[in-house]
């Protein structure tokens, strides 16, 4: 076994896949007004709109591009650890039980907090579409926007997720280039996901008794100064078991939508 990572199991939680997806998710339901239309406005996994200078899907520019704009990109450009949200590395975290018999549990350093920065970009055929998408998404983040999700699914952790939009948008038109190319323009915004990278989770005893050692004269004192009564064991028990309830429900309603 290295001193770090163990050969037989991973430490990988898809905390940045989660993230990533949440981010993705908010802009699921744009649409621009055109005339007495609402047109949906597409988003993808990508560096911008680079991917359309070497696609053959379609031979013609102005057709492919026609396709697909009004349209919407992101990447995540930078993940960086957040010293202000820093709390003791050593504070241990206890999730799920294991087994209520033996009162067993999983649990977790402190996770470290890290900021995953977003880029999105516009892409449209004209100003107008541009301005109506760039509009609803700053009124709509106002600077930012908290989302709760299932943080840590080893440990059970269901958290607020704050999304921050940053100042400052770049806004490219190519109106002055050669009239045989497309119109286009691209507007690009930065965002700020605040979110946790979680260390490996241990199964571990909880603490349902503590025990006092006094001493008197030369003698050794030994007493049970506090324990767990069984109606608080059972609402551990029973707050487990809403835990699990709720995380049914919550895979329900993600399901019919």
């Amino acid at each position: 076994m290295g001193v770090l990572f163990n050969q037989d199991t991973t430490q990988y939680q898809q905390q940045l896949k989660k993230y990533t997806a949440l981010f993705g998710s908010l802009f699921a339901d744009l649409h621009i007004e055109r005339g007495n239309s609402l047109i949906s406005v597409p988003i993808k996994y990508g560096p911008g709109f680079l991917r359309n200078k070497s696609s053959n899907q379609f031979s013609d520019d102005r057709i492919r591009a026609g396709l697909q704009l009004p349209a919407l990109a992101f990447e995540m450009i930078d993940v960086k650890i957040d010293s202000s949200r820093m709390v003791s590395p050593y504070n241990r975290q206890s999730g799920d039980l294991v087994s209520s018999g033996a009162m067993t549990a999983e649990y977790s350093l402190a996770p470290t907090p890290h900021d995953i920065v977003y880029r999105l970009t516009i892409r449209s055929k004209n100003i107008e579409d541009g301005f109506q998408i760039l509009e609803q998404i700053i009124g709509a983040f106002n600077p930012q926007v908290s989302i709760k999700m299932l943080d840590s699914k080893n440990l059970g952790f269901k958290r607020d997720i704050s999304v921050y939009l940053d100042g400052g948008y770049d806004i490219q038109d190519n109106y002055e280039n050669s009239q045989d190319e497309l119109r286009f323009v691209e507007i690009s915004l930065n965002f700020t996901l605040k979110g946790y990278i979680y260390s490996r989770t241990t199964t571990g005893h909880l603490i349902t008794d503590i025990s006092l050692v006094m001493q008197v004269g030369d003698e050794l004192i030994e007493t049970k100064a506090a324990q767990a009564t069984d109606e608080q064991l059972a609402e551990i028990q029973q707050r487990q078991n809403l835990r699990h309830i709720d995380e049914v429900i919550s895979t329900l309603n993600q399901c019919d939508t």
